[in-house]
């Protein structure tokens, strides 16, 4: 199954399946270190309204979920075709998938601004755009 969108922006002689992981990684870790160590700056460019102090504490216990995805990512990306590199990538497309889904839901209900929005639409995006694209080149035989 070829999807133009995807072949370009993930040609195969363009960007390897570890340097895509890598950059991956890279994206979860920059955003875990942010919600760990500057929640608030995150969290007043993300809602609409001042944030509790309470969020602060719930941004940081994501943050180590979404760094330890980012390490995951790291460790995994020089890994070649296993059963644990599969789960890997689906279970980061089912992360990036639910994260648009309800960064999505929580503007159209009027708790994220549109600069959250962006903020978290345009990496998922993309990051779901690759995960897809080395999902579907998977080799069959292998699993």
């Amino acid at each position: 199954m070829r999807i133009p969108v995807l072949n370009f922006y993930l040609n195969s002689s363009l960007m390897k399946r570890s340097t895509f992981l890598l950059i991956a990684a890279l994206v979860l870790l920059a955003y875990g270190l942010a919600m760990i160590f500057a929640p608030g700056l995150l969290l007043d460019n993300i809602l609409m309204a001042q944030a509790p102090s309470q969020s602060h504490t719930v941004a940081r216990w994501l943050g180590f979920g979404v760094l330890s995805l980012g390490i995951i990512n790291f460790l995994a990306r020089n890994d070649r075709d296993s059963h644990s590199l599969k789960a890997i990538l689906i279970g980061n497309l089912v992360f990036h998938l639910l994260g648009l889904f309800f960064d999505t839901n929580d503007y159209f209900n009027g708790v994220v601004s549109l600069s959250g929005l962006i903020s978290g639409l345009v990496p998922h995006a993309l990051l779901i755009m690759g995960f897809v694209y080395y999902l579907l080149k998977w080799p069959k035989a292998k699993l």
